[in-house]
């Protein structure tokens, strides 16, 4: 097998992925980006035109995506079970998956630290901030009710998952 090299940013959600590949026990490589100084180098941009973090790089392919990056972990360790051992733990991981993704990252918490995504206009941003931090408010909500329903200790019922090191 081919080594695993991961392009994170310190902060960023490219965490989950780092986490989990450390949990796979599969031989991987870190490559750091400070996006907060200095954006995303050319070479960055070259092996990732979306300008985003993380991406993995194996077997002489690219793949970008969080999701999409635990996903290929898990399948490249199947003896940990880290989306899970049944079809039913499986389907949930990636129902929190895509909700922390799509929903809490991304319109909660890209927007509350990255204003200037969502409107050029400085003056909006105090008020993208406000509007953002109340959704956010509302999803640790759920999930703090989510895992009291699950028994508090992990994602999905009582076995570790891939949706415990995105939380």
């Amino acid at each position: 097998m081919s080594k695993l090299r991961l392009w994170l940013s310190p902060g960023a959600c490219s965490l989950a992925p780092h986490v989990l590949l450390q949990a796979s026990g599969l031989a991987f490589e870190i490559l750091v980006i400070d996006i907060t100084k200095g954006g995303f180098p050319e070479k960055y941009r070259a092996i990732n035109p979306k300008k985003r973090i993380p991406i993995l790089e194996f077997d002489g392919q690219v793949l970008t995506e969080t999701t999409a990056i635990m996903t290929l972990t898990s399948r490249l360790a199947p003896e940990k079970h880290l989306f899970g051992k049944t079809d039913w733990d499986v389907a949930r991981t990636y129902e929190w998956l895509n909700w922390l993704s799509g929903t809490v990252h991304e319109r909660g918490l890209g927007a509350l630290f990255s204003p200037e995504w969502y409107s050029d206009d400085q003056s909006a941003h105090d008020g993208i901030r406000k509007k953002s931090r109340e959704w956010v408010e509302v999803c640790f909500g759920l999930i703090e009710e989510r895992l009291q329903g699950v028994g508090g200790e992990h994602a999905v019922k009582d076995v570790f998952t891939a949706a415990d090191v995105f939380l």
